[in-house]
C-alpha cells in the first residue's frame, strides 16, 4: 500500500532522496534507487531523480513492497555475554522512528536479544559503533562507566575550515525551539567535547574528538558554532549531497578497546 507524506518548511533545500530516505527511516542508498525507478510521486508526477529538490508543502507519495522494510544486517564489532558493539552504517538510525518502527539498530537488537538495550546513540547521517547491553546486570555496569567517563567514545570528522593544535568545547546544548530539527548551544544541557587537529588539506581538516557527555547532535552543534561545521551536515552546515564526515571510530573501557575502520568516503575528503 503506498505511503503518503507532506513536507514542511523543515524540508526546504533538501533533495528527494533525503526527504525520502528520512520519511522511511532508510539508508540513503536505499532512497536513491527507490525513487530513480519510480517508485516517488511529488502530487501526480512521477519523479525519478534522486536529486530534485522538494518544494515545500508538497504532498509524496512512495510506493515499497513490504519486502524492502526489514532491518538489514549489521556487522557486529565486539560480542560477549553481556555486551554487543556494532558497527552502524551511515543513513540508518538508532532507535525505531515515528513513521518506520522496523528501520533501526535498536529494531535490530530487540529481534535477537530480548533484553537489549543501546547504551548510547547515534545521529542516523553518522556511522561507527554503538555499545548494545543484552543483560540488566551488564546495563547497569557500562552506564556506570558513561557515567563516570570510565567508557571513552572517540569519533573522527571532517570540518570545514583549518584548525590547528587541540581545545575543549564546553558549551550547554538544548533543543532550538525555533527549528524541531536542531540543537542549540548556549543553553540546557551541560556538553564537552575534546579534540585534536590530525591534519589540515583542502580547507578541511581531520580531527580525533572524545566526548565526556552525550547530547543529541553535541559534535555538529559545538564545531558549527566554531564556524567549522562538520562536513556534508545538511541541518547545521551546507550538506545537500553525500554523507555527514562523522563516524564513531572507538570504544575503550577498562578491558577492551574496540575498533571500526573509517569509512573511505569521509578519508577521501582529506587527502
Amino acid at each position: 500500500m503506498p505511503r503518503k507524506f507532506k513536507t514542511s518548511a523543515a524540508d526546504d533545500g533538501r533533495t528527494l532522496a533525503q526527504v525520502v530516505a528520512d520519511r522511511l527511516g532508510i539508508e540513503p542508498a536505499e532512497a536513491v534507487v527507490l525513487v530513480a525507478r519510480g517508485s516517488v510521486y511529488i502530487g501526480r508526477k512521477r519523479v525519478r531523480d534522486p536529486e530534485a529538490i522538494v518544494p515545500v508543502a508538497a504532498r509524496l507519495t512512495i510506493h515499497q513492497d513490504e519486502s524492502e522494510s526489514t532491518t538489514p544486517p549489521l556487522t557486529i564489532a565486539y560480542q560477549d555475554a553481556d555486551i554487543v558493539v556494532v558497527d552502524k552504517p551511515y543513513g540508518l538510525a538508532s532507535q525505531p522512528t515515528r513513521d518506520r518502527s522496523d528501520r533501526s539498530v535498536e529494531a535490530w537488537l530487540q529481534k535477537g536479544y530480548p533484553d537489549g538495550r543501546l547504551l548510547h546513540r547515534l545521529d542516523r547521517d553518522a556511522s561507527g559503533l554503538l555499545l548494545c547491553t543484552i543483560s540488566k546486570v551488564a546495563r547497569a555496569r557500562f552506564q556506570q562507566l558513561l557515567d563516570e567517563n570510565k567508557l571513552h567514545r572517540r569519533y573522527v570528522a571532517v570540518v570545514e575550515g583549518t584548525l590547528r593544535g587541540s581545545g575543549i568545547l564546553d558549551q550547554p546544548i538544548g533543543p532550538d525551539p525555533a527549528d524541531r530539527r536542531r540543537q542549540k548551544a548556549g543553553y540546557g544541557k551541560p556538553a564537552r567535547t575534546e579534540w585534536k587537529s590530525v591534519r589540515c588539506s583542502r580547507g578541511r581538516t581531520e580531527l580525533i574528538i572524545q566526548l565526556t557527555t552525550g547530547r543529541t547532535h553535541q559534535i555538529r552543534v559545538h564545531f558549527s558554532t566554531m564556524g567549522t561545521p562538520v562536513v556534508g551536515d545538511p541541518i547545521y552546515g551546507e550538506g545537500t549531497s553525500g554523507r555527514l564526515a562523522l563516524h564513531a571510530l572507538e570504544l575503550v573501557w577498562p578491558e577492551r578497546r574496540v575498533t571500526s575502520p573509517v569509512p573511505p568516503e569521509i578519508l577521501e575528503l582529506i587527502v
